[in-house]
């Protein structure tokens, strides 16, 4: 098991974004639903979550980036299945079935994004193994260095 940081350790505002980048399809993607009536809105959500783990990776917090990348990779199964569901002529079975995964799911990641928030470990069932070593080799890369820029050591 790897070590994963105390609850005193993470400032507040950074478990905040955590649980915003679990579960952005439910506080963003579900109301902008209802009041436009498209599901392309679903479609962004992975792109704020995304960006957040960038950020976190960008400062070399491992912990936080790992978990927005989980964040990013649920929102957007979330985000394809109901485009897939609302815009799509498929039939009323499939149809039923994609948004009763897409329901599912956002129950799934408000439970991450309230552990997260409250400090806790968070992994997906299938998606957290995947994460943690895209994480970790993401984490471990090297950043371009632009040969013709007036930055040189």
């Amino acid at each position: 098991m790897r070590a994963s940081p105390k609850y005193s350790d993470i400032p507040t505002i950074q478990r905040v974004f955590i649980g915003l980048s679990h579960s952005i399809t439910v506080i963003v993607g579900l109301p902008i639903l209802m009041i436009t009536g498209t599901s392309v809105v679903f479609l962004i959500c992975p792109v704020i979550s995304y960006l957040i783990c960038r950020r976190y990776r960008k400062l070399q917090l491992s912990w936080l980036s790992h978990q927005a990348f989980q964040g990013t990779i649920m929102n957007l199964l979330i985000g394809l299945s109901t485009f897939a569901a609302l815009e799509f002529n498929l039939s009323d079975r499939l149809t039923l079935s994609l948004l009763g995964a897409s329901f599912i799911g956002s129950l799934y990641t408000l439970w991450g994004a309230l552990d997260t928030v409250l400090g806790f470990d968070f992994d997906y069932i299938v998606i957290g193994r995947l994460s943690r070593k895209v994480s970790e080799v993401n984490q471990g890369r090297q950043r371009f260095k632009d040969p013709y820029s007036n930055d040189r050591p």
